[in-house]
């Protein structure tokens, strides 16, 4: 195959194939790559095979981007960020399904947190007509919480309901307790004057009285 090959060409291949295993191994980060030997056919061996070994290289390089973009994605929900997404991207198709299935999974996670801010948002506001629309996808504790927020919000309408009415209540008897206080002030009102109006014929009798006894005596 390579015509005359020398030992020492031999422990140059031995080496190489050592060198890519522990490089593919992530034993070794950077791969020494040997262009020329001299011998023509083993050059062009090792041209084939350096292609090869650029080609691994690429696609590793293209993993730990994507792994290393996880991490940090990971570390963010950890944390409660939920609008994040993994953007790099590999040509590897087990690590591109798992960068595809992570970034789907947060998509799911972002759009449930909007429908529940958006719902209790609304209720901050006193506005406790809008619900959450539980569809068949949300299972478990999540379809639970949305249930349990949609039932919140149907206990503090009813609770708004009774308050409105028991102010309606109040407003009303309110009215007729000032409506009662203007009946009996008018009422005092009357009394007085009509004290008033004996106190006088009174002082009449007794001046008339008064003046008709001085009279007899005369």
């Amino acid at each position: 195959m390579f015509g005359t090959i020398s030992n020492k060409e031999l422990e140059l291949i031995d080496n190489y194939f050592d060198q890519f295993i522990k490089f593919i191994s992530y034993e070794k980060n950077e791969f020494d790559y040997i262009e020329s030997t001299g011998n023509k056919k083993l050059d062009e061996m090792l041209k084939r095979w350096n292609e090869e070994i650029k080609a691994v290289d690429k696609r590793n390089k293209e993993d730990m981007r994507v792994l290393g973009e996880i991490v940090l994605t990971a570390d963010k929900v950890e944390k409660g960020i939920y609008n994040c997404r993994i953007k790099s991207s590999t040509s590897n198709p087990t690590i591109f399904t798992l960068r595809n299935t992570l970034n789907k999974m947060l998509h799911g996670i972002d759009e449930c947190n909007s429908l529940i801010l958006k719902v209790l948002n609304n209720y901050t506001h006193n506005d406790f007509t809008k619900k959450i629309e539980v569809v068949d996808k949300y299972k478990d504790e999540m379809k639970e919480l949305m249930q349990g927020i949609n039932k919140l919000g149907t206990a503090l309408s009813e609770t708004a309901k009774r308050n409105l009415q028991n102010g309606e209540i109040l407003s009303q008897n309110s009215t007729s307790m000032n409506s009662s206080m203007n009946n009996l002030a008018l009422k005092a009102n009357e009394q007085a004057a009509s004290l008033e109006q004996t106190a006088a014929a009174l002082e009449e009798i007794t001046s008339i009285t008064r003046n008709n006894a001085e009279n007899a005596i005369k």
